[in-house]
């Protein structure tokens, strides 16, 4: 759900008030893009994505900026140099883009993974010094990528749950396409 506080340079009314009067207002706040589950990847399937968000139209739904990306693991996995670097990725709208939002990745070569402890899976975009294109555009989809290191390791026995946090622009009020 938006938030409902206060933006700046609206004189401390919320947002549903500035949205219902049609006010400019630059996005909606920070608000779950999606809330997905899935059993892990096993070593025999390699590179392995999971679906995270489907944009629909701008006119629909509006428009989306990931920002960050929380996983949680229900098993515990040791730093291992066969591990997987975990990343947010934006395939396109044909599957087969490779658009990394997440450069640096989570490491499990270089980080454990503790069993009901949130890791980051950071989103990197337009404030850093080297950008990435972070703006989900119309139709496209974006994926949680395991990228096997090695002979890699079985994370089928675990659950893992992936939280998407973004900015929305609500339809009509282009906050990212300038």
């Amino acid at each position: 759900m938006p938030s409902t506080s206060p933006q700046a340079g609206l004189r401390h009314k919320s947002i549903w008030d500035a949205q219902r009067h049609g006010q400019q207002v630059r996005g909606t706040g920070l608000v779950p893009m999606a809330s997905v589950s899935f059993t892990g990847p096993d070593t025999t399937s390699g590179d392995a994505d999971e679906y995270l968000f489907a944009a629909s139209t701008f006119a629909l739904c509006g428009e989306w900026q990931p920002v960050l990306c929380q996983v949680v693991s229900s098993d515990t996995f040791a730093t291992d140099v066969a591990g997987a670097v975990i990343d947010v990725r934006n395939i396109g709208t044909d599957g087969t883009g490779t658009t990394n939002l997440s450069a640096s990745g989570f490491s499990n070569v270089s980080s454990a993974i503790t069993a009901d402890t949130v890791f980051n899976v950071p989103i990197e975009g337009p404030g850093n010094a080297t950008p990435t294109a972070v703006f989900v555009d119309e139709n496209e989809v974006l994926v949680l990528h395991f990228e096997q290191t090695g002979a890699g390791v079985d994370y089928s026995a675990a659950i893992f749950h992936v939280t998407l946090y973004g900015i929305q622009s609500p339809p009509s009020r282009s906050a990212f396409q300038q």
